[in-house]
C-alpha cells in the first residue's frame, strides 16, 4: 500500500493527469459563472477577498463542491512537484554522475523549484491578496477605499459620451461594447489625490488599464459613468486592490520562462549535434 501511494505521488502521468483535472475544474468554473446564484458569488469572490464569502461558499453545495476540488487536485500537483524535485536533487547531489549530466539535473532541480514558488504564491494569493468592490466619484469628490480616502481631481474624457451606456440603476447594460479603435486609452483618465488618516500619500493619473500605485495597494478605474442627477458630470468607477505578490510573481515567472527557455535551446542544440 505505502510503495502505491509512493509510486502515485512520484509519478509523472499524476502530473498530467491533475494538470488535465485543473483545466477542467476551471472550465467548469467558468461554466457555473454563467449561473445567476453561482455568479453572484464568483463575482464577489473574484472582486474581494474569498475568506470574505467562505459562508456563503459553504452554504452552495454546487459551489463547496467546485472549491474542494480544486484545493484537493492543487494540494496533489503541489505534493507531486515536491516528491519529484526530491527525486531529482538526490540525483543530482547524491547519486554520482557526469559533468554534463549533472548541470542538466541541476537546471531541471531549479525548474522544479520554481515551480513549487508558483504553486506556493498562488496560494498565497488567495490569503494575503484583497480587493474591494468599485465605487463612483465625481470630480471634486472622495470616497474611502481603506485604508485609504482617495479624491478626484479631475476627469478627462475625449470619446464619444453616447459609449457611456448604463441603465437607471447605474448598471452598464448587458453586451455593450465600445469599439477599441474609437476608445481613446491615454486621453480618457482623471487625476486622484491619495490620503491616509488625512495625510496626502500620493497624486498622480490613473487610466484603464493603468492603475496608480501606492505601495502594495492598487487603485483600478473600472469605467466611467454619467450621473443621471448631474447634467453633463462625468464620474469613474475605481476599486482598490492590496496585493504584496505583484513583484514576486513578476520575478519566478520571468525566472522560470529564462530557465525553460535555456533548457529549451541546450536540448535543441544537442539533437543537432548528435544529427550531424
Amino acid at each position: 500500500m505505502r510503495s502505491k501511494i509512493q509510486s502515485f505521488f512520484f509519478s509523472l502521468q499524476t502530473a498530467y493527469f491533475f494538470f488535465i483535472l485543473l483545466a477542467a475544474i476551471f472550465g467548469a468554473g467558468s461554466y457555473l459563472a454563467g449561473f445567476e446564484e453561482t455568479g453572484r458569488l464568483f463575482d464577489q469572490i473574484t472582486s474581494e477577498c474569498i475568506w470574505k464569502y467562505i459562508d456563503d461558499i459553504v452554504a452552495n453545495h454546487l459551489l463547496l463542491t467546485w472549491f474542494l476540488l480544486l484545493v484537493v487536485c492543487a494540494a496533489v500537483v503541489f505534493i507531486n512537484t515536491l516528491c519529484c524535485t526530491s527525486q531529482v536533487l538526490k540525483q543530482c547531489f547524491i547519486n554520482k554522475i557526469g559533468k554534463t549530466k549533472q548541470f542538466r539535473l541541476r537546471l531541471m532541480t531549479f525548474i522544479h523549484i520554481i515551480a513549487l514558488a508558483v504553486i506556493v504564491c498562488h496560494a498565497l494569493e488567495i490569503m494575503l491578496v484583497t480587493r474591494h468592490s468599485p465605487v463612483k466619484i465625481l470630480v471634486s469628490g472622495m470616497a474611502t477605499l481603506a485604508p485609504y480616502q482617495v479624491k478626484v481631481k479631475n476627469i478627462s474624457y475625449i470619446t464619444d459620451r453616447s459609449f457611456i451606456q448604463e441603465d437607471v440603476d447605474g448598471k452598464r447594460l448587458p453586451g455593450f461594447k465600445i469599439p477599441l479603435e474609437k476608445f481613446s486609452v491615454d486621453g480618457n483618465k482623471a487625476e486622484l489625490t491619495v490620503y491616509r488618516d488625512g495625510v496626502l500619500v500620493k497624486e498622480g493619473e490613473i487610466r484603464l488599464f493603468e492603475p496608480l500605485r501606492v505601495g502594495n495597494s492598487f487603485f483600478i478605474m473600472d469605467g466611467f459613468f454619467i450621473p443621471h442627477h448631474k447634467g453633463d458630470s462625468i464620474g469613474i468607477l475605481i476599486h482598490h486592490t492590496y496585493n504584496p505578490l505583484v513583484v514576486p510573481f513578476f520575478v519566478i515567472y520571468a525566472v522560470l520562462f529564462t530557465t525553460l527557455l535555456v533548457q529549451y535551446i541546450r536540448n535543441r542544440c544537442q539533437i543537432s549535434v548528435q544529427n550531424k
